[in-house]
């Protein structure tokens, strides 16, 4: 899905179609396995869009962004990627 996708969709949300929570790579360090400016939307629904790596990474992500979406207060996230997790 393309960036302009995910921020049509966001738009449609806001505009009062539902509630999503949109994770962004904010910073990174060394390798990763997607753009330095990875998006991905979950909805409320559990719908994604997008991806910022995929695996456990992309798992945690997720389950950031529904706590997100239940509490709505933005939270920051810093996860570190290593060769054991990689396979994951």
């Amino acid at each position: 899905m393309s960036l302009p996708e995910i921020l049509a969709e966001c738009a449609r949300l806001a505009a009062g179609a539902g509630a999503g929570a949109l994770a962004s790579v904010a910073k990174r360090k060394g390798s990763l396995p997607m753009s330095a400016t990875a998006k991905m939307l979950v909805t409320a629904g559990g719908a994604r869009l997008g991806t910022v790596g995929g695996g456990c990474l992309e798992a945690e992500i997720i389950e950031r962004a529904m706590d997100v979406l239940e509490r709505r207060v933005p939270a920051l996230s810093s996860h570190t990627l290593n060769a054991e997790l990689a396979g994951d």
